[in-house]
């Protein structure tokens, strides 16, 4: 755990905005941009701005797409490849649960591969589908009680979600309008510098807890920018 310095502060910004070393920019930029994004969506939504996208890292396997959603979410937390919150295994039930709680933060879905067999197949759809309905359209899916008569809204996604995936499911293109893409190969990443901000992630955390609080301290200004920002996309 770092004590609040200005030296271990600079070490910590230095090692986050290294992330962007990890391969070209046009993969690196919006995935570190997705991080600092994470904890302003409330602030966002107040102006009026939804931030309605879901995330989709493509690549297929052996591309490093999981360790660097781990990379990335050790910005709020200690995580590894392996311990992802989410997943194509778990339920949409589940991962609209998952979405409603962890609130201003990043969630990884970890996962989505071509299908061995049809039921398996339907499940990550579903689960896909759902994602795209919480980030994408921002909207709960309403359930029928089983009294039949009343009707129960469900929970709504209250952060910013990262995916990862071998391929990109067919949907409609009204939900693909809500994918910002970005593509991985095998060989696009720095796998020693991959490795050694692993080593020092708890310092991602750090880094994340002072920009935090400086959200927290500047929270009416920060208003004010984007109630102008929209002012001029307007006009």
């Amino acid at each position: 755990k770092y004590s609040c310095t200005l030296t271990n502060l600079e070490e910590s910004v230095k090692l986050s905005l290294s992330i962007l070393d990890l391969a070209n920019k046009e993969i690196t930029i919006p995935l570190l941009a997705l991080v600092y994004l994470s904890p302003l969506r409330s602030i966002f939504l107040k102006s009026n701005i939804p931030l309605g996208f879901v995330t989709w890292l493509v690549g297929e396997s052996g591309s490093q797409k999981s360790s660097i959603s781990a990379l990335l979410v050790s910005h709020f937390g200690d995580f590894e490849r392996d311990t992802l919150p989410g997943g194509f295994k778990d339920t949409a039930n589940s991962i609209e649960k998952k979405a409603f709680t962890l609130k201003d933060t990043l969630f990884p879905i970890d996962d989505y591969y071509p299908s061995q067999t049809v039921l398996e197949g339907k499940k990550m759809d579903a689960v896909a589908e759902s994602l795209f309905g919480l980030y994408g359209d921002r909207q709960a899916r309403s359930r029928m009680k089983q009294d039949g008569q009343t009707v129960k809204m469900g929970f709504s996604a209250r952060g910013m979600c990262i995916v990862t995936g071998e391929s990109f499911p067919t949907m409609a293109e009204s939900r693909t309008a809500r994918a910002l893409m970005i593509e991985i190969a095998r060989g696009d990443i720095d796998l020693k510098l991959l490795s050694s901000i692993q080593q020092e992630k708890d310092k991602l955390s750090f880094c994340m807890k002072e920009y935090i609080q400086y959200i927290i301290e500047n929270e009416d200004s920060i208003n004010k920018d984007n109630g102008k920002r929209v002012i001029m996309n307007y006009d």
